[in-house]
């Protein structure tokens, strides 16, 4: 017959070199703990397959997640769009793509045309942790243009993620058009990958 143990927690002594407390404390269906009270060396694993390390003692304690699933730095991750989006209504607010990135230091790059069939065009467009919303920004840039070419704009922001997070580009148009996949006008960019978002982790 099968046998099962029940216990709080399990505790390890170490051997010698690594004697400082660990204890396995659990699970959680996902994530770290958001209750309970922890100690400094407490480790859970998820049923996601993520390991998480308490590194400050507390109620629920501060968590880092160490394993199954985090990102060694240089990992890249990104997203362009494969079909132009379209923004037909001027101070909505659109969702381009988005990435996510596991908890760390990464260095967020976006960039994006934006095109119309007018003789200006203009829009806001950044990066937050809100999707389509104009609450969440980490980094924002404006874009405009006086003549019929497109509007460009890019840039970039280092963003420390406590935890998993989702990264989104987003834009309001202050006229309508769209976001482009690819673009050829003239001597202008050409090809795919025009518009989008890369994550590049530092730490």
């Amino acid at each position: 017959m099968a046998q099962s143990i029940s216990q709080e927690a399990i505790g390890a002594t170490g051997l010698p070199g690594a004697t400082a407390a660990s204890r396995h404390a659990g699970a959680t269906a996902s994530g770290a703990p958001t209750t309970g009270t922890f100690a400094v060396g407490d480790y859970i694993i998820d049923q996601t397959g993520k390991i998480y390390v308490c590194t400050v003692a507390g109620t629920p304690g501060t968590w880092v997640q160490t394993g199954g699933g985090t990102y060694a730095p240089g990992t890249t991750v990104s997203s362009f769009i494969s079909a132009n989006v379209s923004m037909p209504t001027v101070g909505v607010f659109y969702n381009i793509t988005s990435v996510t990135v596991t908890a760390g230091t990464w260095l967020i790059f976006y960039e994006g045309v934006f095109t119309n069939g007018g003789t200006t065009m203009g829009y806001d467009l950044w990066i937050g942790t809100s999707s389509a919303s104009s609450t969440g920004i980490i980094q924002s840039i404006s874009g405009y243009s006086a003549s019929n070419w497109p509007a460009f704009a890019n840039g970039f922001y280092s963003y420390v993620a406590s935890t998993t997070t989702t990264i989104y580009l987003n834009a309001s148009p202050q006229t309508t058009g769209s976001f482009r996949a690819n673009f050829s006008y003239g001597q202008s960019i050409t090809g795919v990958n025009n518009t989008g978002i890369t994550a590049v982790r530092t730490a």
